[in-house]
């Protein structure tokens, strides 16, 4: 399979600026034909979706520059490592959003009962309330 920059956008849903610009930081090497074109093999498509995936969950470049890293590279007692600190970190981080994603998620079915079932005029302040937990540390 061989695609160019348009035909690889459009498989992966990235813009080719995107892919362009991945290129540019290291994160794909796609070969080149002889006239300069790109040419992406399932190796860089592949790469693509992990990269989208992983942007999605808010991975950093440069983590997503070491997932790719270490995947493509034989595995060594360094890799394990280096990947066992990652995974470490990740996990913290996807805890973190999680516990954020459920807070979110009570906080707007809590205004959704204020909103449904109007009963005061303390209707406006509680929602208010509850909308002010989304600033500072208080989740």
């Amino acid at each position: 399979m061989q695609m160019n920059i348009q035909e690889a956008a459009i498989q992966t849903n990235l813009t080719k600026e995107t892919i362009r610009y991945y290129e540019k930081i290291g994160l794909l090497k796609p070969q080149r034909q002889a006239n300069g074109y790109r040419d992406y093999q399932a190796q860089e498509i592949n790469d693509l979706h992990f990269i989208r995936k992983m942007k999605l969950l808010n991975v950093p470049l440069a983590d997503i520059a070491l997932l790719i890293k270490l995947k493509n590279q034989e595995t060594s007692f360094s890799c394990k490592k280096e990947t066992l600190r990652f995974i470490d970190h990740f996990s913290e981080q996807l805890n973190e959003q999680r516990h954020l994603l459920n807070t979110a998620a009570s906080i707007i079915h809590q205004i959704r009962s204020i909103v449904e079932t109007p009963q005061e005029e303390n209707d406006e302040k509680q929602i208010i309330a509850l909308l002010e937990k989304f600033e500072g540390d208080l989740l």
